[in-house]
């Protein structure tokens, strides 16, 4: 049987410690024990974290990585959802917490590594941050639409929770596994490095838009390997002469 490895959580540029801490002990609460620091404000560890946690980090066992930035902090991962209060305009699927929980228990019982990311406490994702998630996540909270970074985290991981006594959703199916974070990225930087050579991301305060757009197409649709090894030797043919290859 598929050991089901919960999801990592990742929260980008954190501004509180206090936040951080508390985020923890409802990570605990849950079984979630794989936090991930994308560009924290503060140090890690910080003390204000560690009181905040109120022992939680000994006695889940949790792990706590830091990472320069989002990419770098999801590029083992091969399903991520993206927790925002007010969904964009890109074309992007659109869950609830429930939704979201069994589509990643589903994910997690054919093998795949999953993550849950959480924005700054003021401002949330940006767009570009989005971007790299293949779903987005929204609370379908009335009237004051603002919850706390631990406040959302404590939902996510009951879902997540609540998802396992569910029986996880459908079977799983036997779909090739998507590509892991980082080989979708180098693609995606290969590609977006093509088309501002050759002019399709004009004009200039158009192109980080129009590469969010591009991103996204190709995030959505969760590619495997073998197909990410496809476009890459689609990409080459286009340019022979370069002597560009993977």
């Amino acid at each position: 049987m598929t050991d089901i490895r919960p999801p990592a959580v990742v929260l980008v540029r954190s501004q509180l410690p206090e936040n951080v801490g508390m985020a923890i002990r409802a990570m605990a609460n849950f079984g979630l024990a794989d936090l991930r620091l994308a560009g924290p404000r503060h140090a890690w560890p910080d003390p204000a974290a560690t009181a905040s946690a109120s022992g939680a980090l000994e006695r889940a066992s949790m792990e706590v990585s830091v990472y320069a930035d989002l990419p770098a902090a999801t590029r083992d991962l091969q399903t991520v959802h993206a927790l925002t209060a007010r969904p964009r305009a890109l074309a992007r699927e659109t869950l609830d917490p429930a939704g979201s929980a069994s589509r990643l228990r589903q994910a997690a019982t054919r093998g795949e590594r999953t993550g849950l990311v959480f924005g700054p406490e003021s401002a949330g994702l940006a767009n570009d941050e989005l971007g790299v998630a293949d779903t987005i996540v929204s609370i379908p909270a009335t009237g004051f639409r603002s919850l706390n970074l631990a406040m959302s985290v404590l939902l996510m991981g009951y879902e997540w929770h609540r998802s396992g006594d569910a029986g996880g959703g459908p079977a799983a199916t036997s779909l090739a596994p998507p590509a892991a974070r980082n080989e979708l990225e180098f693609f995606l930087d290969r590609l977006l490095a093509m088309l501002e050579e050759s002019g399709f991301l004009y004009p200039p305060e158009k192109a980080p838009r129009m590469a969010a757009s591009v991103r996204a197409i190709f995030t959505r649709n969760r590619l495997s390997d073998q197909e990410l090894r496809t476009l890459h030797g689609i990409l080459s043919s286009l340019r022979p002469s370069r002597g560009d290859s993977v």
